[in-house]
């Protein structure tokens, strides 16, 4: 690893080199976004019910936009387990390991996950029956194992990168990062539409060697450059980056001694240490309730699309129907990437004339409490992508954000892996939303010919948005506490 007498040119030939590859990776890094590209053709080929293609999609945290009809019940019994619940468990391998540990995991995931599921759709598709519930756990093991594989290169990239730059440019060059990997579904889903059309087989090929590859471009070429912050008096807890020091067994008064260097934080916080810290739990509760609300409008956005043009029209046109809602998912992708690299910008800015990255969040929660205002103002399925915009925007905003907070309040040292934990609180809300909407969707909802559809409108669905406005509230509270909380890591 490169030694702290690096050159300070920001950007050298091998910090570039590192960075765009580490996009490349992160940009390779969220397919599990994309089932909603595969998923349907998936189920239909395997004769899978709407539930068991929820089983699938949940085993690698799927977030898609189709349209379905889904049981809640199932919906509640099935864990997101695949991209969130990994994340603590691969944010330590890349701080303990380093980057290539970390890539070498991902490919062979990858790899072995994709090209499971074309397997599984290429052998079982030919049944004139529905799959038995043995290959539909062998589908969603290798759900699973595409999920943790994707969540493998992520904080590889993003932890290696973070460590490279120096902390006047750090949000941005995360940000950037971040927004790769929210860009991801975009590209991949831009993908299957164009050069893969009703080709499902060859799209998971695609997605098999398309994500692998780069892991391994990534293995060979993402080397942390680590960036001279000013020189400081070393402590147990500075952010040594050569050799991290695990506190978590040691007192929380030990852990609080602070080395004064400008603008970097010298806590290094991990482990039990951390979970009984309350600004650990702030961040958390956050970070739960404003990417819960995104999460049930990705999840459901294509619902409401449905619902506004159900309202005047029991039979619309259905590829009319497809083109909104695909508006509203390239909507999404795009203002999220947006979000990701903007809020880093601003931080950053805001940072180098003397305001804390904190204050930030609070500026998000609002972004996020007005779209849910925005929401519920919609009755027009041509105006439903402001509200997304809105959504998407604020929902990249906190992702963009979040790991540089996570780096001053706690520490470079085991950055991933406490990213990671943060990083586990989408879980709870996320699911908790949407079982919501579910079931306020399923109480305006009748059966019909085509089976269970809303025509209600915006009153299919506006109950849950309330919830989600007084739970973006509550964010905005808790970021103007986190924000008063902030003084102690000046």
């Amino acid at each position: 690893m490169e030694s702290a007498t690096a050159d300070t040119t920001i950007l050298t030939a091998r910090r570039t080199i590192t960075f765009l590859v580490s996009l490349l990776v992160a940009l390779c890094s969220g397919t599990n976004y994309v089932y909603s590209a595969y998923g349907p053709q998936l189920g239909q080929r395997l004769q899978l019910s709407y539930a068991k293609q929820n089983l699938v999609g949940l085993s690698g945290n799927r977030m898609t936009t189709q349209t379905v009809d889904y049981s809640v019940d199932d919906l509640i019994k099935t864990p997101t387990v695949g991209v969130y619940g990994s994340a603590p468990f691969v944010g330590k391998l890349a701080d303990s390991r380093g980057p290539r540990l970390s890539l070498t995991l991902a490919f062979i995931l990858l790899l072995t996950g994709y090209l499971g599921i074309k397997t599984v759709y290429d052998v079982s598709g030919n049944s004139a029956k529905p799959v038995g519930d043995d290959t539909l756990f062998i589908l969603m093991l290798f759900s699973l194992i595409s999920g943790i594989g994707s969540n493998s290169g992520y904080p590889a990239a993003l932890n290696t990168v973070a460590k490279s730059f120096p902390n006047k440019i750090r949000t941005t060059a995360t940000g950037i990062i971040v927004s790769g990997f929210g860009l991801s579904a975009f590209v991949f889903s831009t993908i299957a539409r164009t050069i893969f059309p009703g080709n499902t087989s060859g799209f998971l090929l695609t997605l098999a060697l398309g994500t692998a590859l780069p892991m391994v471009l990534g293995w060979l070429l993402i080397r942390p450059c680590p960036y001279p912050e000013p020189a400081t008096k070393a402590t147990p807890e500075s952010d040594n980056l050569e050799e991290p020091v695990d506190t978590s067994f040691l007192p929380t008064e030990t852990t609080r001694l602070i080395r004064k260097n400008g603008h970097s934080n010298p806590h290094s916080i991990t482990g039990l240490t951390l979970l009984r810290t309350t600004d650990f739990w702030i961040l958390f509760l956050i970070m739960s309730l404003l990417t819960g609300s995104g999460i049930m409008w990705i999840n459901n956005v294509g619902l409401m699309a449905r619902a506004l043009m159900l309202k005047d029209n029991a039979s619309p046109d259905e590829r009319e129907c497809v083109k909104w809602q695909t508006l509203q998912v390239s909507t999404l992708s795009i203002a999220s990437c947006v979000g990701r690299i903007s809020i880093g910008m601003a931080a950053d800015f805001a940072n180098h004339r003397g305001t804390r990255r904190s204050r930030c969040l609070s500026i998000v929660a609002m972004f996020f409490l007005i779209s849910q205002l925005v929401g519920l103002r919609v009755q027009d399925i041509k105006h439903l992508q402001y509200a997304v915009l809105l959504v998407g925007f604020s929902y990249g905003g906190v992702f963009g954000l979040m790991p540089t907070i996570i780096i001053e309040w706690f520490g470079m040292a085991h950055f991933g892996q406490n990213l990671g934990l943060v990083s586990v609180s989408p879980i709870f809300a996320g699911n908790i939303f949407s079982v919501i909407f579910g079931r306020v969707f399923d109480a305006h909802s009748s059966h019909g010919e085509y089976g269970m559809h809303c025509f209600e409108g915006a009153r299919c669905y506006s109950a849950s948005l309330y919830v989600t406005a007084l739970a973006c509230f509550c964010a905005l509270a808790l970021a103007f506490l986190a924000a008063k909380r902030d003084k102690k890591y000046r």
